[in-house]
């Protein structure tokens, strides 16, 4: 199964850099698909389905190399990019501007105190910022082991149940390295069982106001334990916290202490947030977690579990298949300036030679306002009329406006040109169900409400 899922990823990887090849191309009629030979290579490549990505080294010379940026939002943004390259002595350019980018070049590590000599990091970006100072705000961040218990006669902790004895703080000191440079600072401390990287942008926007969390986990020397990472605030948010049901909409929970600890778990998909009247700390994650508060003012999740034994639900052994996993968060500091249970915008916007001539690709004439996200555009094949409809979700997250965009309006003519719709119909989100004739938009002006996902059926002419 698992080989079957990592072949398919390959597949899909071949099929999105054909798809770019040819959308890039100025003269279509210059393309050639080799499956053997791709024209475009991606920067990170996988050699099992067990094996995290790799980056790919980019091999540097006297004649220049392409380096194409996709942005999959709708908005355009700054952010910063990352490569691997073969030598420090390396400049990135603009190809359409021909001015030099601001880069950082950085070491490749590979052990905690040793440096590659094969390879360097490149990051780039188009535009920095000195952050302005703001107000303090404690914060620390600790790991803690969770053991299971230990009479004969108890259940344990196994793959579903979560039976934990008393936490252990890890006591042990971190070797730490410090990196300074006009893109980011970081700062990394490599423990036995894990790595732990703290990483500030020096960027305008979204990209320069979170702190960047990478974790490099690997327990498989572990037996009984469970690794927890958790943040101590000074946000007094009393016994309630709130972590998302679907990536989408939040859900408050609550600690209730006359509860064992486990049950004060959550699930949170991808965003949990502590607030009091004046405050909120939101931590971002790109992989789902069980979540805590388990006091005022701290968040944690659980970063990896390693128990022998069967719990008796079905699985019929422990969790012993450990490997090297990596878990990337975003940790946001913002001002509560109103009474709401959802994430802030900001929040939202922090989860997007001698070739042959390449011009942008732009699917999108304009950039949608920042607070709303184009979820699919497909063809559905409809028997009944000649020119296919299209499918086109959109998503509506907050109901603050952005910049001179009036709320929730969009005008989808303006968006797509230079296609032309002969009908806009909103429809349910199963497209089971569409508006009457009657009430078919002929301006194409749609209007969403916020913290909605809408649906249309599009016809083009």
């Amino acid at each position: 199964m698992f080989s079957r899922l990592f072949h398919s990823i390959l597949n899909l990887r071949q099929v999105l850099q054909s798809s770019a090849h040819w959308l890039l191309l100025l003269d279509k009629s210059q393309y050639h698909h080799d499956q053997s030979k791709s024209f475009l290579q991606m920067d990170e490549v996988m050699s099992a389905q067990d094996a995290l990505p790799q980056k790919t080294t980019l091999e540097l010379s006297d004649e220049p190399r392409s380096l194409i940026v996709f942005n999959p939002t709708e908005q355009l943004q700054t952010s910063v990019i990352s490569i691997t390259v073969d030598s420090p002595d390396a400049r990135v350019v603009d190809a359409e501007t021909g001015r030099p980018m601001a880069a950082q070049i950085s070491a490749a590590w590979v052990e905690p105190s040793q440096v590659s000599t094969e390879m360097f990091q490149v990051r780039m970006s188009s535009s920095m910022l000195r952050l302005p100072s703001g107000r303090l705000q404690q914060l620390q961040v600790q790991f803690l082991w969770y053991g299971t218990r230990t009479r004969t006669n108890q259940e344990k902790s196994g793959a579903y149940l979560f039976l934990p004895g008393e936490d252990e703080p890890q006591v042990k000191s971190p070797l730490v390295r410090v990196s300074r440079g006009p893109i980011f600072s970081d700062i990394t401390s490599c423990f036995q069982h894990f790595t732990h990287t703290v990483r500030l942008f020096h960027l305008d926007g979204h990209a320069g106001r979170s702190l960047e969390i990478s974790n490099m986990v690997d327990i498989r020397s572990e037996i009984n334990r469970e690794l927890v990472m958790r943040f101590v605030s000074d946000v007094a948010n009393g016994n309630r916290f709130y972590s998302d049901l679907n990536g989408f909409q939040m859900q408050q929970r609550r600690t209730l202490l006359k509860l064992p600890l486990q049950a004060n778990f959550y699930p949170m998909t991808s965003a949990a947030f502590l607030q009091d009247s004046g405050s909120r700390l939101t931590l971002l994650s790109a992989q789902s977690q069980a979540v805590a508060s388990l006091r005022p003012g701290e968040l944690e999740v659980v970063l990896d579990r390693r128990l022998q034994q069967d719990d008796n639900r079905g699985l019929g052994q422990g969790i012993t298949d450990n490997k090297l996993t990596a878990s990337l968060y975003h940790l946001l500091l913002e001002d509560r300036r109103a009474t709401v249970e959802h994430l802030s915008l900001l929040a939202h916007l922090t989860s997007d030679s001698q070739l042959p001539k390449l011009r942008p690709f732009l699917p999108l004439r304009l950039s949608l306002p920042c607070d709303i996200h184009l979820l699919n555009l497909r063809t559905l094949e409809d028997t009944q009329v000649r020119s296919t409809p299209g499918d086109t979700p959109l998503k509506h997250l907050s109901d603050v406006s952005c910049w001179s965009w009036t709320t929730g309006r969009v005008n989808l003519e303006d968006l797509f040109s230079p296609l032309r719709f002969r009908s806009v119909r909103h429809s349910s989100l199963t497209l089971l169900h569409d508006e009457p004739e009657s009430a078919w938009q002929p301006q194409r002006i749609t209007r969403l409400q916020p913290m909605e996902i809408s649906a249309f059926r599009v016809q083009l002419d």
